[in-house]
């Protein structure tokens, strides 16, 4: 099986994507080795509410298309971005919220994803299936032989 940002990697590259959003980026792993895999990547905003574990040695020759972001400071992404990845709090409430803010900051014809969407974290799981109700999300994308991701064209 593959890894998230293998996952994550295809979708982008496969559509050409080039400006990216990862919310909840702990260490930085996911993002930098999706910058590694994407050399298209014009702009990769990384959002969190703290990086206190945040390796910015990870990211050594990707200055230009790493944008690091206070979750506060979301607003500030003024144009739309092709693909977000949600990965950060795990509740149902701030799953329904990062799905809530971020859908309408995806351009037509974008994807809108994120992490653990398996029945171990219900809340994830809950969220997401009853914000897209007419969605069947179970046979997408599996990571490490559970269903982990979820993705949906907007």
């Amino acid at each position: 099986m593959k890894a998230r940002w293998e996952i994550l990697a295809n979708l982008i590259n496969h559509n050409n994507y080039t400006n990216i959003v990862e919310v909840g980026v702990s260490r930085g792993i996911n993002a930098s080795n999706i910058l590694k895999l994407c050399p298209q990547i014009e702009k990769f905003y990384l959002i969190d509410i703290t990086f206190s574990f945040f390796d910015i040695g990870l990211f050594f020759g990707f200055h230009n298309q790493r944008y690091i972001l206070h979750a506060e400071e979301i607003n500030t992404i003024k144009e739309k971005v092709d693909l977000v990845f949600i990965d950060a709090d795990h509740s149902y409430s701030s799953v329904w919220t990062d799905i809530t803010t971020w859908l309408p900051k995806i351009r037509k014809g974008g994807i809108i994803c994120g992490h653990d969407y398996i029945q171990d974290i219900p809340e994830v799981k809950k969220a997401v299936d009853e914000f897209f109700p007419n969605v069947n999300l179970e046979n997408d994308i599996l990571e490490n032989g559970k269903v982990k991701i979820w993705w949906i064209y907007v």
